[in-house]
């Protein structure tokens, strides 16, 4: 399920089996390490958007959560999104390439953190070769979760 009304008509309707949210974590901003900035939210972006084609009608993926790269108190203003999505869906999934998120206590349990790989410098086939793989990492993370509850 995409962040489209028609998806949102049918996870009102499906409730009892669309039951997790991604939020995809794209970091933002211009400065010294923007290549590299553009690189983690796009990897993340694609992560996300093949997971929720694969996995449709179990996974609502929730618009991008857009930080500055060096931006104070998003942790906060992470968890004000956290606690809403809650309200619609029972888990909430946070999925990234980006570091900064793997020390943050507050989401260890539902962070899927991908290293990013700069798939612009790789063959076509290579590239989904290696996207394919990360999401087998994170279909398993979130199958053995859904088995666990």
């Amino acid at each position: 399920m995409k962040w489209a009304a028609k998806d949102a008509t049918a996870l009102e309707k499906e409730k009892e089996y669309i039951d997790t949210a991604v939020i995809p974590l794209i970091p933002a901003g211009t400065g010294p390490d923007f290549l590299q900035t553009v690189q983690l939210g796009e990897f993340a972006l694609l992560l996300s958007e093949e997971l929720e084609r694969r996995l449709r009608g179990r996974v609502m993926l929730s618009v991008p959560f857009t930080y500055l790269h060096k931006e104070e108190g998003v942790e906060e203003r992470l968890l004000h999104w956290k606690e809403d999505a809650e309200r619609a869906v029972r888990h909430v999934f946070f999925l990234t390439s980006d570091p900064r998120w793997k020390t943050a206590a507050e989401l260890q349990d539902r962070l899927i953190w991908i290293p990013s790989m700069p798939l612009h410098t790789l063959d076509h086939a290579v590239a989904e070769q290696l996207l394919d793989s990360h999401l087998d990492q994170i279909m398993n993370i979130l199958l053995q979760f859904w088995n666990c509850k």
